[in-house]
């Protein structure tokens, strides 16, 4: 999953799709957008993520494939501007082994086409 910045047009589904390189294991992952108020990150949404396992992946190549998804409903509610997200994997193991990605942004500009005038 490379993504540095996404442009995402409020009020629409979001629904972004990936493929990721992890290590042997039974893997989850979670995803939460935030908003940065005053040097504190607040939380916007937590995102559905689907995460499956490549049945038979390329030697060397992604073994999972991710997406993460927002309604329109609830992604009409997101404040303007920058938002921060990121993705953190978790394995099954005791202790876990946790795998954040890079924190990324989602830009969230206004829709034009169906807004009243």
């Amino acid at each position: 999953m490379t993504i540095q910045t996404y442009t995402h047009k409020r009020g629409a589904t979001l629904s972004l799709a990936g493929a990721v390189t992890l290590p042997a294991g039974v893997w989850g992952a979670t995803s939460q957008v935030k908003q940065d108020v005053a040097g504190a990150l607040v939380l916007v949404e937590v995102l559905a993520v689907t995460l499956a396992p490549i049945a038979v992946p390329d030697p060397g190549g992604p073994t999972h494939t991710i997406l993460l998804e927002s309604s329109s409903a609830a992604a009409a509610d997101w404040p303007l501007g920058r938002l921060q997200c990121d993705v953190r994997f978790q394995d099954a193991s005791v202790p876990p082994v946790v795998l954040p990605t890079e924190t990324f942004d989602i830009k969230v500009v206004r829709e034009v086409t169906g807004v009243p005038a």
